[in-house]
This record gives structure tokens, C-alpha cells and sequence, in this order.
């Protein structure tokens, strides 16, 4: 399936999200380098926590080829940020809203 045009771009990221780790570039940045994947995820649900070893296998895979990968916890505990950066590796950045 295409999208009805061609001149697509992904919003940046909000600025009032709180980053664990390292803040990522600009989306622009971002994509300007190569692809970028942002995985909105929820270790309450099981699909988000099964992607994880997909999406480390995959940035370790194709980082020289520009891929970055961003993940964005939808949950308020701290501890289940920190899981995801061990999951993923220490480097991964991790946004969480401001609401959490």
C-alpha cells in the first residue's frame, strides 16, 4: 500500500518528552542519515516486549547503512525504562511522555 503522495515526512520529535539516555537527533537528522524506526512500545503488552530482540538484531545489523531506532515507553514506571535500555543495550535512547 502507497500513501496518497509522495512528500511524506515524519514529524520530529516532541520536545517535551523526557529522555533516558542520550536525546536522539531531529527526525530530519534522522532520516537524513538513513531509515529511522520509532518503536512506541508498553512492557504490558506483550507484542511491544516480543519486538525488542527484532529491533536490537536489526540496528546492529544495517547502523553502518544509517538505521537508528528510537523507542518511546507509553508506560510511567522508571524501572520498566531501564529494562528496555538493558534489552535493547545502554546506547538505545528511550522517550517517555510528559504525563508519566
Amino acid at each position: 500500500m502507497r500513501p496518497g503522495r509522495d512528500n511524506i515526512a515524519a514529524p520530529d520529535l516532541p520536545d517535551d518528552l523526557v529522555w533516558i539516555g542520550e536525546r536522539p537527533d531531529s527526525m530530519p537528522a534522522l532520516t537524513a542519515a538513513g531509515p529511522a524506526i520509532v518503536h512506541f512500545f508498553d512492557f504490558a503488552q506483550l507484542n511491544s516486549v516480543r519486538t525488542i530482540p527484532y529491533l536490537s538484531e536489526w540496528e546492529r545489523r544495517y547502523r553502518e547503512a544509517g538505521l537508528r531506532v528510537i523507542g518511546v515507553q507509553a508506560t510511567e514506571r522508571e524501572q520498566r525504562h531501564a529494562g528496555y535500555r538493558q534489552r535493547r543495550g545502554a546506547a538505545a535512547p528511550v522517550g517517555r511522555g510528559p504525563d508519566h
